[in-house]
């Protein structure tokens, strides 16, 4: 399911199509509230991975399905945030070895 904030709309089971439509759309509202997205995949290694748009900067953030630990990064291209979502979404890990991830302390 993909949860798409500032619009309160929440899409079952995402194609790619469906991503970078609502990625693209929180890029254009970066300037409003809650302009994050949040994706969760069954029976994947992580809970979720979730973005949040700023004015100045795109937050990536995952967490991990078996220790729940929750790590965070700072990327500036839309293009990689839908690259990591459809990735993700299809099952493919190799995202997160593209990233310099620090632990967000909860």
């Amino acid at each position: 399911m993909l949860r798409i904030g500032v619009l309160d709309e929440d899409v079952i089971d995402p194609n790619t199509d469906e991503i970078e439509k609502a990625l693209k759309q929180l890029e254009a509202l970066r300037c409003e509230d809650n302009t994050y997205a949040i994706l969760e995949v069954p029976n994947s290694e992580f809970n979720f991975i979730q973005t949040l748009f700023d004015e100045d900067s795109i937050t990536l953030e995952f967490q991990k399905s078996d220790t729940e630990e929750q790590y965070s990064t700072s990327i500036k291209d839309t293009k990689k945030i839908i690259e990591v979502f459809r990735k993700y979404n299809e099952g493919n890990t190799s995202w997160k070895n593209n990233f310099d991830w620090k632990e967000v302390g909860y």
